[in-house]
């Protein structure tokens, strides 16, 4: 595990909050037709802090000069592969909100799509944010919860700083 805090520029909020709604309503369908994708009236809000999570990771390896290529943040229909991919190796970007407790994978989605790294970004804040990678194994050795929608792993915030 690699833990950082990096800043990022203000304009992420707002370009997140255009191509977050953009991907609400490309997804639409699918929840509506599939329950596992459902998350009540947290939907808009988890695909605008999705989308802002992915742009401050790809900010923070730009800004460390990682040559890096974000996949499509919108367009459709849900990106069924990597976030971010980093010298071959996949990247699946998770963010937490500004006042989570938790690094959350649900199991469902931790074997339907294998991964590299898991790089958890939580922003806070003054557009400060705190990034976690973490190996895709070690994720699946974390504790099991359910938390409202079905399983996850789970891992206290608190237990890694």
């Amino acid at each position: 595990m690699k833990y950082t805090t990096t800043t990022y520029p203000d304009y992420i909020n707002e370009v997140s909050e255009v191509i977050g709604g953009k991907r609400y309503n490309d997804c639409t369908a699918i929840r509506k037709a599939n329950k596992d994708y459902q998350r009540g009236d947290q939907e808009l809000e988890i695909d605008i802090l999705g989308v802002k999570g992915e742009l401050i990771a790809s900010h923070y390896l730009f800004s460390k000069n990682t040559e890096h290529h974000l996949n499509k943040l919108a367009g459709g229909k849900p990106i069924s592969d990597y976030d971010i991919l980093v010298n071959g190796k996949k990247v699946d970007v998770k963010a937490i909100p500004h006042y989570g407790r938790f690094l959350i994978v649900t199991v469902m989605a931790h074997h339907k799509k294998p991964m590299d790294y898991y790089m958890f970004v939580k922003p806070s804040q003054n557009n400060t944010a705190d990034i976690w990678l973490i190996d895709y194994e070690e994720v699946g050795k974390w504790n099991k919860k359910f938390l409202g929608y079905g399983d996850v792993y789970c891992k206290t915030i608190n237990s890694l700083t």
